[in-house]
């Protein structure tokens, strides 16, 4: 038979395929021939084989004609019917081959041969319109214009970050001048341009300048796109910056949280795509970013001068059309593999007529020459630029023409993949893996090639779309996440029509009758929309992003019994699974991941054709039922974050099966789950890559726990295992493993050569090692050429430890040694250590060898620090509760690099000694310093401190000499429990903004208008615990200052009304 992949490019083009594929495959002749019902299989390949000889000219002309997009649509919704009708055979076959004593009933034969009978009628009805003559007729080769030639695809593409954007450099050096040198407080900056123009990609080479690392403490980037809902984007940026999820339910609490790490520190905030009109929801927003530290910036990419009037900009930038040089520029890199078009002159002048109609939009112009980079031929190249796709009249649908042309290029089964992704709302960020498994359950991926799996596939798919520009890498912490361009969301969900619908986003009355694949992408929808949907019956994908969907399971169940992908992730309304679920018998994916399910039912067990069962992080279940095993074609079970009691033991029979399992209560009685039977699970162990076991009561570890069983791990944790004796022999063996945490293993005494294993490259890949509360742990037999990767080594509350550490460690950055009194801390002398925090009886040893960044040392009474050598490379340090009798004078001069100093519990200190000046200083604390007596004589000199805490400091009585001049940039200064120290006249800094004073009863008391004298900035004045009667003088506050905080002082009786 012909390969119609060649025939048809269209958006069914892949389908039709599959369907004539499904009709030659012998299950179904077999089923078929038995029930002598053969001639049907014959017509309908037929038909299916005649639609596709014009469905290439009907796509293409459907968006010209309304009639031909009606014709085309009733195609489509019987082609999908006919993959419904054959799945639900192929269901009845597998079931007759898995249960021996089943056969299909005369009734059900009789259904399937009547549901023939009228798609042969259908499909009869459509070719025989009148319209169809007028189609085009692509036959053997094909003329279509997907096809022409056969699609160049590399199975190893992949999306390297662009380094260059071209025509840009004056724009960028505009925007990092505003960035680095204004000096506001908070101020604005928009990037406002049409769509496709750079904004996004201007603003993201911006935000990862090095200038701009160097500049900004915390910087977060957030595509905001659509609804501008304050709550949601206040924890996108919250996330961004504590690179965890926050679990916040209020706006109150999250704008807390989001406060307390931007206070007092310099943040740049990028918001791309911005299309908020409500100036209250700007000012919502804003108000917890106002506590950053002055030189903080936001920048805005918007298409729109009224959003960024909205947005309060103090700066707008028109970002422009890209000229005509550089146009070329990006088209070159994209469509010539050396990026130099000589070699042709004549594709070099075709490329410049077609740059000219992407009208200096980059993104049209990449996504173009992608495209052709596939079309080594004239004729390819002159058939783009004289398509007529350039003058569809589809202005009023955002789809720019070179976007829809090169959409019309792709191979059909890459055109499904990538109109199923309308799915998505605009800015919406996904897992690689996540969307591949969707494609998978969609049975979008030919998997005719047997040496390559599903998974592979979906992977080579990805990519092709990924090199063609049609996904991009999300800038973020995870690899694996990726965006699609709002241009491209749109394009997506132009090409698909009806078939995917977005409740809150598509804004239709109702659902339409014709929607196959369905999302709730946001929580602000009619409930009369959401009801329509009832009336879909033929719906396959239902995808929830929301805790409550609107209607039961049951109903789900119910209505919807062609569903492939069911996904009520957080919906938690769900508390049980109904035994119906198996009546979805075309279900491929299920996902009831963070749902409060405490059982799945026997029933489950008959979804045939499930692939995908997503289980993570339910805490009420704990077991999975017995016969599991019998979803044969199960490829992929999730259980992060799910602790079962219980698995099923034959579950290893799945030999394509892939398990993420969290964890296993396991107990000791021959009645429980034990220890033991992990082992016997049969996992396909070699795709185990996180393994924690914790409260183990037995003697000894399992005899699977070895390098044998476990050859890809990657984290290791053996916890509170407080009985074993010894540990699992040869860990270091473990050629992937990355990480290793040991800990509360009361009886270990000794860790010998077993350990390691016989190699001479021992814990090869081993990048963080931990070893917390090992009560009787004695001796560390270390091993030359160990460790040849550790960067992190953690040993806490070993008391009993003696002996060296590890002397040869090359890539260590981190050393945290806590309560290991007998240990001999033996410093690994390595290129860079960035953090270090540690009990040691020398400083000198551990800085005169290694340019440390950070170093905090905690309760050394031994600790002395000599004047001999100046420490450079020293960024931060923190010295708590260090009672050494030799520390009474700290020199800064000795540190001349440092940012930020905590001097903490240091009772000997006296003062602080300088000679030069601190030009790096931006933080400085001395707290609970009893002794403490005073600064520099000459004052203390930091033109660029921020920031000066001064708490408990009994013994000091007056603050640093000249600090008006000597202290510039302070704007924040804290002072508490100083009850001797007392301010003088002209002494606060010029541009002081805060000041907190805490039981401070002198100092109060020194508050005279003269004060203030050298500040007009004081905006935030708190006094705290203070014994005034009454509170202000006249004329004592500054006339800049907007907020006062008058808190326990209990003996307060009168406000001077004149004082305010």
């Amino acid at each position: 038979m012909p390969d119609l992949e060649t025939l048809g490019g269209a958006l069914f083009g892949a389908l039709l395929q599959l369907l004539v594929d499904k009709l030659d495959s012998p299950p179904l002749l077999h089923y078929f021939r038995g029930r002598k019902l053969d001639e049907l299989l014959k017509n309908l390949r037929s038909k299916l084989v005649s639609i596709n000889t014009v469905i290439d000219d009907a796509e293409q002309n459907q968006f010209r004609s309304p009639y031909v997009k009606a014709w085309h649509d009733e195609v489509r919704d019987v082609l999908l019917d006919t993959e419904d009708l054959l799945d639900e055979i192929d269901y009845e076959f597998s079931k007759t081959e898995l249960k021996a004593e089943y056969q299909s009933s005369a009734s059900k034969v009789s259904s399937f041969e009547s549901k023939m009978k009228e798609l042969l009628d259908l499909l009869e009805s459509l070719l025989n319109q009148k319209i169809v003559q007028d189609f085009k007729i692509s036959s053997g080769v094909g003329s279509g214009l997907a096809n022409n030639v056969l699609w160049k695809t590399n199975e190893s593409s992949s999306l390297v970050a662009q380094e260059i954007i071209y025509g840009r450099d004056e724009d960028k050096q505009i925007i990092l001048k505003w960035l680095t040198f204004e000096k506001n407080n908070l101020s604005i900056l928009s990037i406002v341009g049409m769509g496709g123009i750079g904004k996004t990609a201007l603003a993201q080479h911006v935000y990862n300048d090095p200038m701009i690392n160097a500049i900004f403490s915390i910087k977060v980037l957030v595509c905001v796109s659509g609804e501008f809902d304050v709550f949601l984007l206040t924890q996108r940026i919250l996330e961004s910056i504590c690179m965890e999820t926050d679990n916040s339910r209020n706006l109150e609490m999250v704008q807390g949280k989001l406060k307390e790490k931007l206070k007092g520190k310099k943040f740049l905030l990028v918001l791309d795509d911005v299309w908020n009109e409500y100036r209250e929801h700007w000012k919502a927003l804003q108000t917890p970013l106002k506590c950053g530290a002055r030189g903080s910036k936001i920048l805005i990419t918007t298409r729109s001068h009224r959003v960024a009037s909205i947005m309060e900009s103090n700066n707008i930038y028109k970002l422009e059309q890209l000229q005509e040089d550089h146009s070329w520029q990006v088209f070159a890199r994209h469509a010539f593999e050396d990026a130099n078009s000589k070699s042709n002159s004549v594709l070099e002048e075709i490329g410049k007529k077609i740059v000219e109609k992407c009208q200096g939009l980059p993104l049209a112009i990449e996504t173009v020459g992608r495209l052709l980079r596939s079309k080594s031929s004239v004729s390819e190249w002159e058939d783009v630029l004289s398509s007529n796709i350039w003058d569809l009249p589809i202005n009023d649908s955002n789809v720019i023409p070179a976007l829809l042309l090169s959409y019309y290029h792709l191979p059909s089964h890459l055109k499904r993949c990538f109109a199923y992704c309308a799915l998505f709302p605009k800015g919406h960020i996904f897992d690689k893996e996540y969307l591949i498994f969707l494609w998978m359950s969609e049975n979008f991926l030919q998997c005719s090639q047997q040496s390559k799996s599903p998974e592979e596939v979906g992977e080579q798919y990805f990519n092709d779309l990924l090199s063609r520009s049609f996904f991009q890498q999300s800038i973020g912490l995870f690899q694996n996440c990726f965006v699609m361009h709002n241009l491209l969301i749109d394009l997506a969900k132009y090409v698909s029509g009806e078939i995917c619908y977005r409740l809150g986003v598509d804004r239709a009355k109702r659902v339409p009758n014709t929607t196959r694949h369905f999302s709730i992408v946001n929580h602000s929808f009619q409930c009369d929309e959401y009801r329509s949907l009832l009336e879909v019956k033929r719906l396959r994908t239902f995808l929830s992003r929301f805790g409550n969907y609107g209607m039961s399971i049951q109903e789900l169940i119910t209505n919807f019994k062609f569903l492939r992908v069911l996904s009520l992730s957080c919906c938690f309304n769900v508390k049980e699974v109904p035994d119906n679920i198996a009546d979805l018998i075309h279900l491929r994916s299920l996902d009831l991941s963070s749902t409060l399910i405490k059982r799945l039912p026997d029933s489950i067990c008959s979804l045939y054709n499930l692939q995908v069962l997503k289980l993570n992080n339910c805490r009420a279940l704990k077991e999975l039922p017995s016969t599991l095993h019998e979803l044969t074609k199960l490829r992929h079970l999730e259980l992060k974050g799910t602790t079962l009691r219980k698995a099923p033991i034959l579950l290893g029979k799945l030999k394509n099966l892939q398990v993420w399992m969290g964890g296993f209560e396991v107990g000791k009685s021959s009645s429980e789950f034990n220890i033991q039977q992990l082992g016997e699970l049969d996992l396909q162990p070699r795709h185990l890559e996180q393994l924690s076991i914790l409260n183990y009561c037995g003697t000894q570890f399992p005899g699977w726990l070895s390098d044998k069983f476990l050859l890809n791990m990657l984290s290791l944790t053996l916890k509170d295992c407080k009985y074993c004796q010894r540990l699992p022999s040869s860990l270091g063996l473990l050629t992937f493993l990355k990480k290793l945490e040991i800990g509360g293993l009361d009886y270990i005494v000794s860790i010998d050569a077993d350990f390691y294993g016989n190699n001479s490259s021992t814990f090869a890949s081993l990048e963080t090692l931990w070893f917390t509360n090992m009560k009787e742990w004695k001796e560390w037999q270390c091993m030359t050429g160990a460790f040849p990767r550790l960067q992190s080594l953690f040993l806490i509350n070993c008391p009993k430890l003696k002996g060296h550490l590890p002397e040869h460690l090359p890539h260590l950055k981190e050393l945290t040694i806590v309560e290991c009194e007998q240990l001999v801390a033996s410093t690994p002398r390595t290129v860079e250590i960035e953090g270090v925090n540690m009990k040691t009886s020398s400083f000198d040893t551990l800085l005169s060898h290694t340019p440390l960044e950070y170093l905090g040392i905690r309760r050394c009474p031994g600790m002395n620090i000599p004047r001999n050598h100046c420490y450079h490379f020293l960024v931060e340090l923190i010295i708590n509760e260090c009672c050494c009798y030799s520390l009474t004078n700290f020199y800064l001069d000795l540190f001349p690099k440092l940012r930020n100093l905590i001097l903490y519990g240091c009772h000997n200190l006296q003062m602080i000694s300088q000679g030069h000046s601190q030009c790096h200083l931006k933080s400085l604390t001395i707290e609970k310093c009893s002794e403490f007596e005073s600064f520099p004589n000459r004052g203390l000199v930091a033109p660029e401190l921020e920031t000066f805490y001064i708490r408990g400091l009994e013994k000091l009585k007056s603050m640093p000499k000249r600090m008006s001049t000597l202290l510039p940039s302070l704007n924040n200064l804290d002072i508490c429990n100083c009850p001797r120290l007392e301010l003088s006249e002209g002494c606060l800094p010029s541009n002081l903004k805060e000041m907190r004073l805490l039981n401070c009863s002198k100092l109060v008391a020194s508050l005279k208008k003269g004060v203030y004298e050298t500040n007009p900035s004081l905006k935030f004045l708190s006094i705290q615990k203070d014994y005034v009667e009454c509170f202000p003088d006249e004329g004592l506050l500054p006339l800049s200052l907007t907020e006062l905080n008058i808190k326990d002082c209990r003996n307060l009786k009168k406000l001077e009304y004149r004082g305010l």
